[in-house]
């Protein structure tokens, strides 16, 4: 079983990255990034496997594009 992270990156420049989570096909993480988005803004969660990742630099799982404006109200000018 892999021991899934994810890289999220913001219009790839902000990057954050989760803890790796043991053994498991089902991963939840319960983790707060605060990060700068505007309405034309593209969020991207990459899902890699930590130890084939350590090991051979590979471990890719899987990848998902969101862009800010079709599923988020962003208001402009607050934190």
């Amino acid at each position: 079983l892999p021991d899934p992270f994810v890289v999220l990156t913001v219009d790839g420049a902000q990057t954050q990255t989760t803890k790796a989570l043991k053994r498991t096909l089902s991963p939840y993480w319960n983790e707060t990034f605060k990060v700068q988005v505007k309405p034309t803004s593209v969020i991207t969660a990459q899902v890699f496997d930590q130890r084939k990742f350590k090991k051979r630099g590979q471990g890719f799982l899987g990848v998902i594009n969101v862009q800010v404006s079709q599923h988020l109200n962003v208001q402009t000018g607050g934190d």
